[in-house]
């Protein structure tokens, strides 16, 4: 047995095995196992992954809505080393800082995931330093995860500039173990302090587990416990979910919590707008102190979204409609489409109107009278599928491709012309002058066309476009024939009918 290669294998991560079996001519079935580690964080040997981004930082947060200052710069790398290390770097600069880190990812065997990386500011470099390392393990029953996070006293956060980042050690550690029978269990366990630019915060050392389940075919439940270990008496906390998914994406869900002393009941319903357009709505009544309640209902059209929101609160009840969309000017026409978030993609089908145009197979819509349609919020810089529906297509109708690729950049078009042509097919059944059936693979000429033609059973000749001609003069061939016989004739066409064939009837060829 050669080498050979396994393609098209499914999104796995974590510890698994590779089952091979194998069959000799004598029938003879030997298996084979092979274990592996796959994670995301592992790059294969020599492929590379990297990033670079430029912005501003914004100052006065959830104050002021446009007030930026201070270019921020920053890149990423990362390169596989072997099947086993990925390293690689980070690089940022704001204002007159800047720091610089470096990353490693190794692969233990099949037991998991080691990642370390060490960051310093360019100022007192040497002297400002930033340590993180952490393990990952997992599996189809068993889980791990820890991570452990530390930087001295003169290190300085580029991104929160100008606060202060203090000294501070987080850790954090969780396992979890089950299976589709008997649910999953995990207990988590996480220490950290809250510093701000006055003073350094108290530890805070939550311990939680939680229990997940599914309790039907479509229902789950989830319940979770924890304790901050430094004030057992005033933050405990307790949440217990259920979720069940109705017919039709819709599902309703069902939420007790309790935390410092706040019991809150939740009872929500919803049915997510699930494609491109339709409709979707979202509704929660909560009971604490008081009973609040929040509504949204959303329409998604082709031409615009709307929205109807009602929220009421402790303080306040709030009543909202929003209606969103934007104008588009493409190819010496206007459009009107939902608000623009994306790429754009104009969709030209000769003059067929509400042929189907899919995005991804999602239904954008359906084209105008004049053939086209736009699409908006194609996702940019990624190639997308732009579909037709080709049972929106008309019979006579010849095209090469019924699916295109593009990818336009944020905010900017492109035109998609997929060369859909109209063609005018005909058929008839061609007689000698005996008024027997032209004999099967003799061959027709007609004037005008350079379409290969052949007589088929029972005289049947079928013409797949005959462009603009209003009478088909021709002849007619057997080469089977000696002197290879020819005969002639000349069927006029009535071009008002619409049919996607239209049938000539009977034609004698003399």
């Amino acid at each position: 047995m050669g080498d050979f290669d396994v393609t098209n294998i499914p999104v796995i991560t974590g510890r698994g095995d590779l089952i091979v079996k194998t069959q000799d001519i004598t029938g003879k079935i030997q298996t084979i196992t092979i274990p592996y580690y796959a994670s995301p964080s592992l790059l294969h040997e020599g492929l590379s992954n990297f990033s670079y981004e430029a912005g501003f930082q914004r100052q006065d947060f959830a104050i002021y809505s446009n007030d930026y200052k201070y270019l921020v710069l920053n890149t990423d790398y990362m390169l596989g080393m072997n099947d086993y290390l990925t390293s690689g770097g980070r690089f940022e600069f704001l204002k007159n800082n800047g720091a610089v880190r470096v990353t490693n990812n190794l692969k233990i065997g099949n037991f998991g995931i080691i990642g370390i990386s060490a960051a310093s500011n360019i100022k007192n470099f040497g002297r400002s330093q930033r340590i993180n390392c952490g393990y990952t393990y997992e599996s189809e029953y068993f889980d791990i995860n820890s991570n452990l996070d530390w930087n001295n006293s003169n290190y300085q956060d580029v991104y929160n500039y100008p606060d202060k980042t203090f000294s501070s050690l987080n850790y954090q550690i969780s396992a979890s173990c089950g299976n589709t029978d008997f649910g999953n269990i995990s207990v988590n366990f996480l220490s950290f302090v809250v510093n701000n630019t006055i003073q350094q915060g108290k530890r805070t050392n939550i311990i939680s587990s939680t229990y997940q389940r599914n309790i039907t075919k479509k229902g789950f439940l989830s319940f979770t416990i924890g304790t901050d270990l430094n004030s057992k008496r005033k933050n405990n906390f307790a949440y217990m979910s259920f979720n069940f998914n109705l017919d039709g994406n819709k599902s309703i869900s069902f939420t007790d919590s309790y935390q410092n002393k706040y019991h809150t009941k939740q009872l929500g319903i919803s049915s997510p707008v699930t494609s491109n357009m339709g409709w979707g709505y979202n509704a929660n009544i909560i009971k604490a102190k008081a009973t609040n309640y929040n509504v949204q209902l959303n329409r998604n059209g082709k031409n615009n979204d709307i929205g109807v929101y009602l929220q009421k609160n402790d303080i306040e009840t709030m009543k909202q409609f929003n209606i969103k969309g934007g104008i588009v000017s493409i190819d010496k026409s206007y459009y009107v489409t939902r608000p623009i978030t994306g790429g754009l993609a104009l969709i030209k089908v000769n003059s067929l109107k509400n042929v189907g145009v899919y995005n991804n197979n999602l239904l954008a819509g359906y084209t105008d009278d004049k053939g086209k349609m736009l699409v908006p919020n194609v996702t940019p810089y990624v190639p997308s599928e732009i579909r037709l529906d080709d049972e929106n297509l008309p019979l006579n109708t010849e095209f090469e491709e019924i699916a295109l690729k593009v990818a336009p950049k944020t905010k900017s078009a492109v035109l998609l012309d997929f060369n859909v042509n109209i063609i005018k097919s005909v058929e008839m059944t061609m007689f000698d002058s005996n008024k027997h059936f032209i004999s099967f693979d003799s061959t027709v000429n007609i004037e005008g066309l350079d379409e290969e033609i052949f007589v088929g059973y029972d005289g049947k000749v079928y013409i797949n476009d005959i462009k603009d001609l209003e009478v088909l003069n021709g002849s007619i061939c057997d080469e089977n024939e000696e002197n290879n016989r020819c005969c002639h004739f000349s069927v006029p066409v009535n071009r008002d009918l619409n049919d996607p064939v239209i049938d000539l009837g009977e034609a004698i060829c003399k």
